[in-house]
């Protein structure tokens, strides 16, 4: 919703004969996801996008520390990881660095739950956008590599972080059409899309 131009997040709860708007951040509302293990209440923080944190009632702040109350079952670190993300593409909008901050303390909160790797080049392309890599990121980088050479995604991930572009471009143009629209819509592509501006 927008009130003079400001945009707000609220949240519709209808009864059978009226309805009502709820700031969705509001400690007294609770939110459940349904998961293998039954309904579990959740941070409503991990349901944002990028376009959702220019609203007046998100606090980055408040977000990570209410995301880290909750357990970390699979489905919620999943769920942490894509919000993570989404914190990412809203750097990449508006280039205020603590929002890579945030991003790198819930990485560090769920590293032990998530796939090693995966989460290593999350890390790294965050670590880019603040500095250029140490000889040392580099070897890591190029190891990660090497242990994913089946994994396309992870090749041309890794391609961009370490500017070899052609072959990040040679990547893209060998994954099928379903693949490379879902690589598209992770960060690391507009680190990609910034230093080259082609469209693949």
């Amino acid at each position: 919703m927008k009130i003079n131009e400001k945009k707000i997040i609220l949240y519709k709860i209808e009864t059978d004969n009226s309805w009502n708007l709820i700031n969705i951040f509001d400690k007294k509302n609770n939110l459940t996801i349904t998961q293998r293990e039954g309904d579990m209440q959740c941070s409503p923080y991990i349901l944002l996008n990028y376009n959702d944190m220019d609203s007046i009632n998100f606090d980055v702040n408040k977000a990570t520390i209410n995301i880290k109350k909750y357990k970390k079952t699979p489905e919620y670190t999943d769920r942490v990881m894509s919000y993570i993300l989404e914190l990412i593409k809203y750097y990449d909008k508006i280039l205020i660095k603590e929002y890579l901050i945030e991003a790198l303390e819930l990485l560090e909160w769920i590293e032990n739950e998530v796939d090693v790797d995966i989460n290593k080049i999350n890390k790294y392309q965050i670590i880019k956008r603040i500095r250029n890599f140490s000889i040392d990121e580099i070897l890591d980088l190029d190891n990660i590599k090497r242990k994913n050479s089946k994994d396309i995604m992870i090749q041309c991930a890794i391609n961009i972080l370490i500017e070899k572009y052609e072959e990040a471009k040679n990547n893209m143009n060998n994954m099928s059409k379903e693949l490379l629209n879902k690589f598209k819509l992770y960060p690391i592509y507009n680190l990609y899309d910034k230093k080259t501006k082609v469209q693949i």
